[in-house]
């Protein structure tokens, strides 16, 4: 019989929901970001904290997931606001 272990990305290493999970990986911040293209908002205040290796993004066709992945990756500048 084989042991089951607990995925480095389980969220059971929680102790608390309101705690951040231990993690390795320094962390990407967004704080207050906007994204203006041809004078239409695109993002508009995102605060965002990702502190996994791994993460996924979902959502709708043109709301925004390809254009975050671009700032997140430094392709793309925020018109307004600060990553770290």
């Amino acid at each position: 019989m084989m042991s089951h272990k607990t995925p480095p990305w389980s969220l059971s290493r929680r102790s608390r929901p309101d705690e951040a999970p231990a993690s390795r990986f320094p962390g990407i911040r967004l704080s207050d970001v906007a994204v203006t293209r041809e004078g239409v908002d695109v993002l508009t205040d995102v605060n965002l904290c990702l502190d996994e290796h791994r993460i996924a993004v979902i959502g709708l066709n043109g709301s925004g997931k390809s254009t975050l992945l671009r700032m997140i990756a430094g392709l793309l500048d925020p018109s307004d606001g600060d990553i770290e």
